[in-house]
C-alpha cells in the first residue's frame, strides 16, 4: 500500500513538473516574441487580397493626427482599411474619433486591442500570443488579415502593418505609413512583436 502511494505521488510530482515546464516555456516564448521579436516566413504562397479602400497617412487629410505616435496612426489606418471592407461606414476619421472616446490608445502609444472589439460593432478579435509563418497562412486561408506590430524602418519606434498575402519567400503587407503608397514586404521590417486578427462576427472563428 505504501509503495502504491509512493508511486502515485511520484506520478503526480512528474505531472506537476511537466506542467510547470510546459507553461513556463509558453510564457517564456510569449515574452521573447514581445521583447525581442521574431522573423516570419510564409509556409506557402497565397494570393494578395485587394481591399476596397486603402488609407495612406498623407491622403487621410481629414484626420487630425497631431499628438499620435506611429503606432496609433498606423493601427487606425490599417484597421480602417480592414473594417471598411466589413462595413463602408468605417473610415480613418470615424475610427480616430471612436478610438479616442473609448481610450483605445494607451499612454505612450500602445493599443488596447480588446477595446477595439468593444468599440467597433460586429467585430471580434483573436490575439495570438505565440505565432509563426504558418499561423499567418492559416488566417489568410480563412479570409482573415492579421495585423502585426513591427519596427518603423530604421527606428526603435513601433507601428502596425496588415498581411494581405504572400509569395514563396515573404509576406506582402499594407503599411499605411509607406511614402511610396505601395504594398511592402514583411522582411523590410525585420522582426514582428505582436499579432492580432480582427474579423466579422459572421465569419467562423
Amino acid at each position: 500500500m505504501a509503495k502504491q502511494k509512493t508511486g502515485i505521488q511520484r506520478i503526480m510530482l512528474l505531472f506537476f513538473a511537466a506542467t510547470i515546464l510546459v507553461f513556463g516555456g509558453i510564457e517564456g516564448t510569449e515574452l521573447w516574441i514581445k521583447k525581442a521579436g521574431i522573423c516570419l516566413k510564409p509556409a506557402a504562397a497565397f494570393p494578395v487580397a485587394t481591399l476596397k479602400n486603402i488609407y495612406w497617412q498623407d491622403s487621410a487629410s481629414a484626420v487630425d493626427w497631431k499628438g499620435l505616435s506611429a503606432e496609433e496612426i498606423s493601427f487606425t489606418l490599417a484597421s480602417a482599411a480592414l473594417f471598411h471592407s466589413f462595413n463602408p461606414m468605417y473610415n480613418p476619421a470615424l475610427l480616430r474619433a471612436y478610438y479616442a472616446r473609448a481610450d483605445v490608445y494607451k499612454p505612450g502609444g500602445e493599443v488596447y486591442l480588446k477595446k477595439v472589439e468593444d468599440t467597433v460593432e460586429s467585430v471580434a478579435y483573436i490575439y495570438k500570443r505565440i505565432f509563426m509563418g504558418g499561423t499567418l497562412n492559416s488566417m489568410l486561408v480563412e479570409g482573415k488579415f492579421p495585423l502585426l506590430k513591427v519596427n518603423v524602418p530604421n527606428s526603435a519606434a513601433k507601428q502596425w502593418v496588415m498581411v494581405l498575402g504572400a509569395d514563396r519567400d515573404d509576406f506582402i503587407v499594407l503599411d499605411p505609413l509607406a511614402k511610396s503608397k505601395k504594398l511592402s514586404r514583411l522582411s523590410d521590417y525585420n522582426k514582428v512583436y505582436s499579432c492580432v486578427i480582427y474579423y466579422r462576427l459572421d465569419l467562423k472563428k
